[in-house]
C-alpha cells in the first residue's frame, strides 16, 4: 500500500509542463533545414515561425528578412540580427539572435466621428475612456486593428448598423520613430428593430416570442440579438438556432426587420448512467424527458436510481416562466429508499418551487417542501415524521463547458428550515464548492469542499435521516464505501486532484480527499488517496478511481467506475 502513497505524492507535486511554444526560442523545420531563434518574447517569436514557415525559404538573407517583416506589427522596425550556423546529420541549423532595437512610438492620435451618430453622447464617452491608442505607447498593428473594432462596435451597438471607416491612416517617421494615426468612422443612419418572424415551429409564436430581450421601434443592437440567439440556444426547446437581421430589407424608417430559424429538440430523451464500486456494487439511472408537453414549452422529467444503498424516482413538471430564458415554474415528487450500513429510510416528498437565473452565472430557486419518512437510525427502533418546511438554493457555475471543462467553478449555497411549532424545528445549511484550474493545456488542478451544518430542537427522533448528512464515494471521500461516513450534523469534506493528460482524451490523475460527517463537529477526519484514469467523451468523463481509505487502519482498497459531467 506504501507504492500507492508514494505514487500519489510524486504525481500531486509534479510542477507544471513547460510547453515548447512558451520559451523564448523555438524551431521551425523546412527541409533539411532547421531556423533556431532566440531573442525575442513569445507572440513575435510565433509571427516569426508563422512566416517562416510559410515563406519555405532556405536562404540565410530572405530568413532575416522574413523575420524583420515579423516584428513591424509589434513596432520594431530597427531590428538587426546575428547568425551562426552549424551542421549536423546532414541538417543545417541557423541560429539567429535578435537585437530588437527602438521601438516606434504614438505621439499623435487623430480619432473622429462623422455622420448623424457624431454627437451621440454614449459614442464620446466610449471613445473619451478608451485606452487602446494613446500617445506615449508603442505602435503595435494589434492595438490599431482593435481600435477600428471598437469604435465600429460602439457605433453597431448603438443602433449605427452600417457605419463605415472612411479614413484609416498610419503616418511613420522612421528617422523620429515617431507614429500619428488617424481614423474617422461615419455612422451611418440609426436603425430600430422591426417585426420579429419565426419559422414555422412545433412551439407557439407567443411562447416564442417571450424569448425576444427587445420590442419593435428600439434602437437596434447586435449585442442584444445575440442575446436572442444565446438565449434560444441555451434553452432545452432547441437542438438549432439561427437569428438573421434583414438589414438590407429595412423599411423607409429604418426598421430592421428579424427572422428567426429554430429546430426544436426530439419530444422525447431518454438518458442512462452506470456505475460500478467495489463496496457498493452496480449503479444505474434512467432518466425520461418529455419535453413537448404543450405548444407553450411546459415539459417534464423523471429519475430512476437504482443501487444497494439507494433507490429513488424523482419527477417534475415544469412551466416556463414570463421570460423562458431565465425562468420556471416546478412541481414534483420524490420517493426513495435509503439504506447505508448507518440505518435506514423510507421517504415521501412533495415539492413546488420556482428556478431564475439571476444572470449568466448565478441562479436561484426557491421550494416549498412536504415530506414524510419512516426511518430508523442503527439498530434504534423506527421513527416517523411529517413536515413542511421551505428551501432555497443559490448556486454560481462558471464555465465554457460544463461536460469536460478545461477551467471552471462550482459553487452552492443549501439552506432548508422548519419554523418553531412544527414536528421538528430546524434549520440546515451546507455549502459546497469545484474549482478546476488549468497548470497549461496538459495538465490541470481540481479543487473540491463542502461545509454543512444542521440546528435541530428534536434531532434523534424526529430529523429525517434522508437528510441528515454522510460522506464517503464518488465527488465525497473515495476509498470509503457511498454514504458510509455518518450520519451526523455537520460535514467537512476537503478534495485536491492533480489531473495529467497522457494522450488525446486520455487523463491519469491522483487525489487526496479528507473529510467525515458526524455529530461533533471537531470529529477527526478520514482521508482517502488514489489514482484515477479517465477518458473524456463529448457526453461527459469516463473515470475509473482506484483509491484507499487512508485512515482506515486496514486500509482497504476501493474501485470506483463513473460516468458523468464534470461540474
Amino acid at each position: 500500500m506504501k507504492l500507492l502513497s508514494h505514487i500519489v505524492i510524486l504525481l500531486l507535486c509534479i510542477s507544471s509542463i513547460i510547453c515548447a511554444d512558451s520559451l523564448a526560442e523555438a524551431v521551425t523545420a523546412e527541409s533539411n533545414v532547421i531556423y533556431q531563434i532566440t531573442g525575442l518574447p513569445e507572440k513575435m517569436l510565433e509571427n516569426a515561425q508563422k512566416r517562416l514557415k510559410s515563406s519555405g525559404t532556405q536562404l540565410v538573407d530572405q530568413a532575416e528578412k522574413e523575420i524583420i517583416l515579423a516584428l513591424q506589427p509589434f513596432g520594431y522596425f530597427h531590428s538587426t540580427m546575428a547568425h551562426t550556423v552549424s551542421e549536423k546529420d546532414k541538417k543545417r541549423t541557423i541560429n539567429f539572435k535578435v537585437n530588437l532595437g527602438s521601438p516606434v512610438y504614438i505621439t499623435k492620435t487623430d480619432i473622429n466621428i462623422t455622420g448623424p451618430g457624431k454627437d451621440d453622447p454614449k459614442i464620446q464617452q466610449a471613445l473619451q475612456t478608451s485606452q487602446i491608442l494613446t500617445a506615449g505607447k508603442i505602435l503595435t498593428t494589434p492595438a490599431y486593428d482593435r481600435m477600428q473594432a471598437f469604435m465600429f462596435t460602439i457605433a453597431h451597438n448603438n443602433g449605427f448598423a452600417a457605419a463605415q471607416m472612411t479614413t484609416h491612416e498610419i503616418h511613420l517617421n522612421l528617422e523620429q520613430n515617431e507614429a500619428k494615426i488617424c481614423l474617422t468612422l461615419d455612422t451611418g443612419p440609426r436603425f430600430y428593430y422591426g417585426a420579429v418572424s419565426f419559422a414555422p415551429s412545433p412551439y407557439s409564436t407567443d411562447f416564442l416570442s417571450r424569448f425576444v430581450p427587445f420590442k419593435q421601434g428600439q434602437v437596434y443592437s447586435p449585442k442584444t440579438v445575440q442575446k436572442l440567439q444565446e438565449g434560444l440556444s441555451r434553452s432545452k426547446y432547441f437542438s438549432s438556432v439561427a437569428v438573421n437581421p434583414q438589414l438590407n430589407k429595412a423599411d423607409e424608417e429604418n426598421n430592421i426587420p428579424i427572422n428567426v430559424e429554430t429546430q426544436a429538440v426530439k419530444s422525447q430523451q431518454y438518458n442512462f448512467g452506470v456505475g460500478y464500486g467495489t463496496n457498493t456494487g452496480p449503479r444505474t439511472s434512467i432518466g425520461l424527458d418529455l419535453y413537448r408537453l404543450t405548444d407553450t414549452g411546459q415539459n417534464f422529467s423523471a429519475l430512476l436510481n437504482l443501487s444497494t444503498v439507494t433507490t429513488s424516482m424523482t419527477a417534475k413538471y415544469f412551466i416556463p416562466g414570463n421570460d423562458p430564458t431565465t425562468d420556471q415554474y416546478v412541481m414534483g415528487f420524490y420517493l426513495g429508499q435509503f439504506n447505508p450500513d448507518s440505518g435506514n429510510s423510507y421517504t415521501k416528498k412533495l415539492f413546488t418551487g420556482y428556478d431564475t437565473k439571476l444572470n449568466s452565472k448565478w441562479s436561484f430557486s426557491t421550494y416549498m417542501n412536504y415530506l414524510y419518512e419512516r426511518f430508523s437510525v442503527e439498530d434504534d427502533p423506527y421513527h416517523t415524521t411529517n413536515m413542511i418546511y421551505p428551501s432555497i438554493v443559490l448556486s454560481r457555475l462558471s464555465t465554457k463547458n460544463a461536460i469536460n471543462p478545461e477551467e471552471g467553478s462550482r459553487i452552492t449555497l443549501d439552506v432548508a428550515a422548519a419554523p418553531p411549532d412544527t414536528t421538528v424545528e430546524f434549520v440546515q445549511t451546507e455549502l459546497s464548492g469545484k474549482w478546476i484550474y488549468p497548470v497549461s493545456k496538459n495538465n490541470s488542478v481540481t479543487l473540491r469542499g463542502d461545509i454543512g451544518a444542521i440546528y435541530a430542537d428534536n434531532y434523534n427522533d424526529a430529523f429525517p435521516f434522508s437528510m441528515r448528512f454522510f460522506a464517503g464515494g464518488y465527488n465525497s471521500v473515495r476509498g470509503y464505501s457511498y454514504q458510509s461516513l455518518g450520519p451526523g450534523k455537520y460535514t467537512k469534506i476537503a478534495s485536491v486532484e492533480f489531473d495529467q493528460r497522457i494522450v488525446d482524451q486520455f487523463y491519469i490523475g491522483a487525489f487526496v480527499d479528507e473529510g467525515n460527517a458526524s455529530d461533533n463537529f471537531n470529529q477527526p477526519l478520514e482521508r482517502g488517496i488514489g489514482l484515477n484514469f479517465i477518458y473524456r467523451t463529448s457526453v461527459g468523463p469516463l473515470s475509473i478511481d482506484i483509491a484507499q481509505a487512508n485512515t482506515d487502519p486496514n486500509k482497504p482498497l476501493s474501485i470506483e467506475f463513473n460516468f458523468g459531467a464534470n461540474l
